[in-house]
């Protein structure tokens, strides 16, 4: 573990002296993140009296809240990634069925160009050859056959 630092502190008026591994600058923002907690809460009460144990349950309430609200955005907790893994892989299923449907299709439509260029090569060997015949026949050699 790192060396630790003494950081003075004040959390509700009252002043801490902490050992800690942890930058000083980070140790009172955590201080300030607290008080102001603390601050939300009293504020909610109307400055009406509450004791000091309240006060800490609220407290840790209130920090456990914010801290689950962040994990929820960050995608902390595992039992989120299973629903987004589930999602992803009816996502990844629907892709495979659309792309197996599309190669049926292209082999479909390959199978039907291959049919139709065989058919337009008939077509142009007949053409061919009644052009040879019509040739032939209207040549004046043929005239009197």
């Amino acid at each position: 573990m790192g060396e630790s630092n003494i950081v003075n502190i004040c959390v509700f008026g009252e002043k801490y002296s902490l050992a800690c591994s942890s930058d000083e600058e980070y140790v009172k923002k955590l201080a300030d993140y607290v008080n102001s907690k603390i601050n939300d809460i009293n504020k909610a009460r109307n400055g009406n009296y509450m004791s000091p144990s309240l006060r800490n349950v609220l407290l840790s309430l209130n920090i456990a809240d914010d801290y689950f609200r962040e994990a929820e955005k960050n995608k902390l907790f595992p039992e989120n990634d299973k629903s987004e893994t589930e999602l992803l892989r009816q996502q990844n299923e629907n892709l495979k069925k659309r792309l197996s449907y599309a190669e049926r299709q292209g082999n479909e439509l390959r199978n039907i160009n291959r049919k139709l260029i065989e058919q337009l090569r008939a077509l142009g060997d007949s053409a061919e050859q009644t052009r040879m015949v019509a040739e032939h026949s209207s040549s004046p050699d043929n005239k009197g056959e």
